[in-house]
């Protein structure tokens, strides 16, 4: 939270960029960091991680 108040980011802004990645559900967030360069970086929950490859194998 604090890092976003200190980046210039609106928090329309960094809900569109959410959006333009995918994400609909904050709860599916585990961190947000604004970047210097404007975007934003993410990291979701482990339950909200797309399936790869390599665990479709296990099964």
């Amino acid at each position: 939270k604090r890092e976003f108040d200190e980046s210039k980011m609106s928090e329309q802004q960094l809900y569109m960029q959410l959006r333009e990645k995918g994400i609909h559900d904050l709860m599916s967030l585990q961190q947000v960091t604004a970047e210097p360069n404007g975007r934003i970086g993410y990291r979701l929950i482990q339950q909200a991680q797309p399936i790869t490859l390599e665990m479709l194998e296990k099964y």
